[in-house]
């Protein structure tokens, strides 16, 4: 069992997978955020209402026991951290007035800025229902079939372990590009396209991407070998670019996709329900990430970002 703190455990408290402080970037004018179910029937509410599991993130007993306790406080630091981090992420983007072009931006240098951000991603990962179905599906291959509350407690249990195993192996890995998009939006769901297992804690060989905002996407990435610098680059996509991530986000989710104004159309891998992931490594958006990622070096930016 991980250490928890007792102090703050509070029975039937719901635990964001999409954490407020994040989703209220989501909203429209009129402050509401979108859900599109599997069936495309579109429900709307306040950010807050959404994305939660009860005692998600608790390890409770039947009967009150002095071995309870939460890691809801492990990702205190992330959820604080969110409204700085997007605030980071614009401040990537540099506008050429006169040749109406995005200017590359980059970060030669590794710092806690970047560092602030995968440990984001990272609480984004796993907390989604599709790391804690992986998990869950883990501890009932050990142990078998089991009471509901007991997989939870054992899921609850490794989700936190694997937490502080990802963020104290995500110190300065990989390399970020910013996604930024004026053309099209973003949608998230409850399943993140990226390779991190719910086995192994190391990092190498990293796929992310992960939407921030309707405009802005992050896309992490640790391949086998890659250059040491910059760190960091910001760019501009277009719509084709956006529908690919996106078509990824719904292959990923199983039962929530979020949009703020434009409504995607639900693919067939969405309406199957189930949490899927691609089949090889050579598709659409895996080659995209590899050629941005090789991109980083060799080129010559017109404005370094400090």
């Amino acid at each position: 069992m991980i250490p928890g703190n007792r102090n703050r455990v509070k029975r039937g408290e719901k635990h964001h997978w999409w954490p407020k402080s994040l989703s209220k970037f989501w909203k429209d004018e009129n402050g509401k955020v979108h859900r599109i179910e599997p069936n495309g029937k579109v429900i709307l509410s306040n950010p807050k209402e959404f994305a939660h599991i009860s005692n998600g993130h608790n390890f409770l007993y039947d009967n009150p026991s002095s071995w309870e306790g939460t890691i809801e406080h492990y990702f205190d630091t992330p959820d604080r951290n969110m409204a700085n981090v997007i605030q980071d992420l614009k401040e990537f983007r540099e506008w050429n007035q006169f040749e109406k072009k995005y200017i590359y931006a980059v970060q030669e240098e590794d710092g806690d800025n970047l560092d602030r951000l995968r440990e984001c991603i990272l609480s984004l990962i796993v907390r989604s229902p599709m790391y804690r179905n992986s998990l869950n599906n883990l501890v009932l291959g050990f142990r078998g079939e089991l009471e509901k509350s007991e997989s939870k407690l054992l899921t609850t249990s490794n989700l936190g372990t694997a937490y502080r195993e990802l963020i104290k192996n995500s110190k300065g890995r990989g390399r970020l590009v910013i996604l930024f998009s004026d053309y099209a939006e973003f949608i998230y769901g409850d399943g993140i396209y990226s390779n991190i297992s719910s086995t192994v804690h190391h990092l190498t060989d990293l796929r992310v991407v992960i939407p921030f905002t309707p405009n802005i996407a992050v896309i992490w990435a640790s391949p086998m070998s890659y250059a040491s610098k910059p760190h960091t680059m910001a760019l501009a996509i277009d719509a084709l670019t956006v529908l690919m991530i996106n078509n990824a986000t719904q292959v990923y989710s199983k039962d929530y996709l979020f949009y703020r104004r434009e409504k995607p159309e639900i693919i067939e891998a969405f309406a199957l329900q189930e949490h899927r992931v691609f089949a090889e490594r050579k598709n659409a958006l895996f080659e995209f990430v590899n050629d941005l990622i090789e991109d980083l070096s060799g080129r010559e930016y017109m404005f370094k970002w400090t």
